[in-house]
């Protein structure tokens, strides 16, 4: 199995420290962002990982080489920032096979990948967790073993506590549903927009519950919190 990680975030939110480097290249206890996640992913069995970048790629590709350890890495550019589902296609004609997604900047242990390559049977599986604001998120809605739907950061309270903890495994399918989407109210292609059109069409979405730590980077307090856990 493949996997893909998307490291072409900008990082406004870690401004200064994103003034000549992606996010994916910020340190987190002296490694970049990128390195840890490629840690996680070998340490899950993955023998070819790619990895979608944006402005000051070249540097990622310079720090990272073709290769993390024993597994292989593959570059692919995303010229302007539009959208998760936008990343993901680029690429489309790798991508032949069902393969994990993840961002440089969410970070997980490698029993979470595993769990998710072990999840057979959907057009796509998303990980799930509680969280005490869920409307913060994107709110997911279960039953049983599948999802039924998907609310980017409602305006209202949310009912469910249940959230999008954005890491995946998806198959080839999401290439077709990714071209049936539309841009959404940030002018983007969102990957979510994607999924709920596989649900639409009769296709199952199956879902992980998140067991292990999971942090989300998203701004330099974040990126504080992080240096004192034991991630």
């Amino acid at each position: 199995m493949k996997a893909l990680i998307l490291a072409g975030g900008k990082g406004i939110r870690m401004m200064p420290l994103t003034e000549d480097k992606p996010k994916a290249m910020v340190l987190l206890k002296g490694k970049p962002l990128l390195e840890h996640s490629l840690k996680a992913v070998e340490k899950a069995g993955i023998e070819e990982c790619g990895i979608v970048l944006g402005k000051f790629g070249e540097k990622v590709k310079r720090a990272f080489g073709d290769k993390h350890g024993e597994m292989k890495l593959k570059y692919f550019h995303q010229e302007k920032p539009l959208g998760t589902a936008h990343a993901v296609a680029t690429a489309e004609e790798w991508l032949d096979e069902d393969f994990l997604l993840l961002s440089a900047d969410v970070l997980i242990e490698s029993s979470l990948l595993r769990e998710l390559a072990e999840k057979r049977g959907f057009a796509g599986v998303l990980t799930i967790r509680h969280d005490d604001f869920p409307e913060h998120y994107g709110v997911v809605s279960v039953d049983g073993k599948q999802v039924t739907g998907i609310v980017e950061k409602p305006w209202e309270t949310a009912a469910d506590s249940l959230v999008n903890a954005g890491v995946y495994r998806l198959s080839p399918k999401i290439f077709g549903a990714i071209r049936k989407t539309g841009r959404s109210t940030r002018g983007e292609f969102e990957l979510t927009d994607a999924l709920k059109i596989l649900m639409s069409e009769g296709e199952k979405i199956g879902f992980v519950k998140l067991k292990g730590k999971c942090m989300d980077l998203g701004s330099i307090s974040d990126l504080e919190k992080a240096e004192k856990s034991d991630l």
